[in-house]
């Protein structure tokens, strides 16, 4: 762990500090509690694909200027009262999780498509901190069901796709 937390260290010295918004992120924010830990068991122990779960997972929220640990109070409004977002209960037949992500609730009258990009980031992050899931794995479910042909030309800006791509990538 601190072999892993040394190399994080080094890492985000050569980070960009410059978020999207202008303003520049704190050097050394410290790793939420546990975020080593759970990295290591999402990659059931491998320290090297954890390292490169840990390197993604700081450079995409550094890069998108996004708070390490989401909080309840970041996606307050419209996401979070949208439908847009649920979790199901019990498992799938595997013993993982489920995550359904309705992409015909998103209005964009109500909040931005990143605003329901961090609604999703931080239902993950919240089902994830469960010690057996980070071992069983998440299964998400995108639900296009709903969704007006040519949605995504009116919807998604190239800036909203690669974001979205980066924050669900390993």
């Amino acid at each position: 762990m601190n072999r892993m937390r040394v190399a994080l260290q080094a890492d985000e010295a050569s980070l960009p500090q410059a978020t999207h918004t202008g303003s520049t992120s704190p050097p050394s924010v410290p790793l939420p509690r546990g975020f080593l830990l759970q990295c290591l068991r999402s990659r059931s122990g491998v320290y090297d694909e954890a390292l490169m779960v840990a390197r993604n997972f700081l450079a995409f929220r550094r890069g998108a200027g996004w708070p390490l640990r989401l909080k309840a109070k970041d996606v307050m409004g419209g996401p979070l009262e949208s439908g847009a977002h649920w979790i199901l209960p019990g498992k799938d037949k595997e013993g993982r999780g489920m995550f359904v992500f309705n992409v015909g609730k998103i209005d964009i009258r109500k909040a931005s498509l990143e605003r329901y990009q961090q609604m999703g980031a931080y239902l993950v992050e919240r089902f994830t901190r469960d010690e057996e899931m980070q071992r069983t794995g998440l299964v998400m479910i995108v639900n296009l069901a709903s969704v007006p042909f040519g949605l995504y030309r009116t919807l998604v800006s190239l800036k909203d796709a690669k974001r979205g791509i980066r924050m669900w990538q390993d």
